[in-house]
């Protein structure tokens, strides 16, 4: 169930929420995009998922070890490579919904679901004010990410 917590703490960070066709995340760590990407797929027993790859035109990495269909597009801001990854299907989405959704409810699970969330989540800095705090910026408040603070007696505001 780690991994699988884990995951779902990506997803929150850095996957997309809004979509209705597909499961994404996207990272410029292609350790976890490999971690995610696993997990999927195994979760659902398939192989149909595709990474995305955006980096300046000189960095193009070789990925042929993914066993999966990769794609290469130029992004002249990308200071350093990332990977996007993708499994088209709203019937593995609204399962994927599902499962967030229960994995959520396991409290035993927040530890990895915070692991998972961290990990993604480019934007967390270390407290300039408080040597023994960090800051992480959200356009929206995660209820599920403020409730495992909270069930793990981390103060936070």
């Amino acid at each position: 169930m780690g991994a699988l917590a884990q995951c779902v703490g990506l997803w929150l960070a850095e996957g997309d929420r809004k979509t209705k066709s597909e499961i994404t995340f996207t990272n410029n760590n292609l350790d976890l995009v490999i971690l995610f990407k696993r997990t999927i797929e195994n979760l659902f027993f398939t192989k149909r998922s595709r990474i995305y790859v955006y980096s300046k035109e000189k960095d193009k990495p070789n990925l042929k070890f993914l066993d999966t269909t990769v794609r290469y597009y130029t992004d002249n801001r990308a200071n350093k490579p990332y990977y996007l990854f993708r499994l088209n299907s709203t019937v593995l989405l609204k399962e994927w919904h599902q499962i967030v959704n229960e994995v959520s409810k396991i409290q035993e699970c927040y530890i990895d679901i915070l692991r998972g969330f961290f990990a993604g989540e480019g934007n967390i800095k270390k407290s300039s004010h408080n040597s023994r705090g960090i800051r992480m910026a959200q356009k929206y408040e995660i209820k599920l990410i403020n409730d495992a603070l909270t069930f793990l007696g981390i103060t936070f505001r």
